[in-house]
């Protein structure tokens, strides 16, 4: 029997590194080269995640920077639908100009809703308001909750004014009523008398309601439109109107067709007529929705009046009349227009 040499016993079983050993090797290598390159690299990794986490917080907070009439329920913020759109006023295709010879000097009529110019002619010439002007002197009783429950002194001096006896108490009520049914002068005068402020404090306050409201070319001097130096433009007027009749005590006075005025004493009995003669129908219409109208005038000023009108359907529109050449005249011309609006467009849904 023999046996294999030494040699090739050797290269039979070679003593050599088994291969987990050598993976093994590589693997410390990589830990050894990740750990130099962490190390090189974490100043960059620390800023940059540092960067990224500020660019979260900053849109989360900036989400959450809602409006105000947004609701928050449980963890979630829930925001308002969005209002829909208002219907705009389209001119139907088969529609005709209005051609009217029309007396009056500036004209508007403006969709409520939407602000569209309906018709217009002259809409930014001023013109003196008159006594138009007792819409915004009814707006700034109503901002300084007046109380019309009281009874006061009519207001004295020298005011154009055939229903109100001066320096007679009456309740500030009928005083109320006089001012916009009858276009009393001296009723107007006398409840801003009661309010304790100057005359020149209850304009300044009249002012700057007209400006609140966005009436940019209106100017007022007094609180009845006695004054030739109150004036507008038809545009600031059909805005003034709209306003006015939004407010249910305004709007109910304007709607009164006829009052029985007294003092407080029950003496000095009247009674009176709204000045407005489509609430009367003594100019024949038949508007679907007339939400009330207030009249002016003054020498200088010929014939106002502005209106609210709708077509039954909600579409309501503000209509403005400056400078007619007659009492008659400045209603007739107004229900033209309304006429031909509710005539010539549609509202269509965008």
């Amino acid at each position: 029997m023999s046996f294999p040499s030494d040699n090739n016993f050797l290269a039979n079983n070679e003593i050599s590194t088994p291969k987990i050993d050598r993976w093994r090797n590589w693997f410390f290598v990589l830990v050894l080269l990740a750990g130099a390159g962490y190390l090189s690299l974490k100043p960059f990794l620390t800023g940059w995640v540092a960067g990224a986490k500020i660019k979260i917080e900053a849109v989360v907070i900036s989400n959450l920077k809602i409006s105000k009439t947004a609701s928050v329920g449980g963890d979630k913020v829930v925001l308002p639908p969005p209002l829909p759109k208002p219907p705009t006023p389209t001119r139907r295709v088969d529609s005709v100009d209005l051609m009217e010879p029309f007396t009056a000097r500036a004209i508007m009529a403006r969709d409520l809703a939407s602000g569209y110019v309906l018709f217009a002619k002259n809409e930014y010439q001023k013109w003196p308001l008159a006594s138009v002007t007792k819409l915004l002197s009814a707006l700034v009783l109503l901002d300084m909750n007046f109380d019309f429950a009281t009874t006061t002194v009519s207001a004295t001096g020298e005011l154009a004014d055939s229903y109100v006896a001066q320096g007679v108490e009456y309740r500030a009520e009928d005083f109320w009523l006089a001012a916009l049914v009858a276009s009393s002068n001296r009723s107007i005068m006398s409840l801003a008398v009661a309010t304790g402020l100057t005359e020149d404090e209850f304009v300044a306050k009249i002012n700057a309601k007209a400006k609140e409201l966005g009436m940019p070319d209106t100017h007022l001097e007094d609180p009845t439109g006695l004054d030739p130096d109150n004036t507008t433009t038809a545009s600031d007027a059909a805005t003034l109107i709209a306003e006015a009749v939004r407010h249910d005590k305004i709007r109910m006075a304007l709607l009164t067709r006829e009052i029985n005025l007294a003092d407080a004493e029950g003496e000095n009995k009247l009674h009176i007529w709204n000045t407005d003669w489509l609430l009367l129908n003594w100019i024949p219409n038949q508007f679907l929705e007339f939400n009330g109208g207030k009249t002016g005038y003054i020498a200088v000023s010929d014939y106002n009046f502005v209106m609210q009108v709708g077509d039954g359907n909600g579409h309501l529109v503000n209509i403005a009349v400056l400078g007619a050449e007659s009492h008659e005249a400045r209603f007739v011309e107004a229900k033209k227009v309304a006429e031909w609006v509710f005539e010539s467009f549609e509202w269509v849904i965008q």
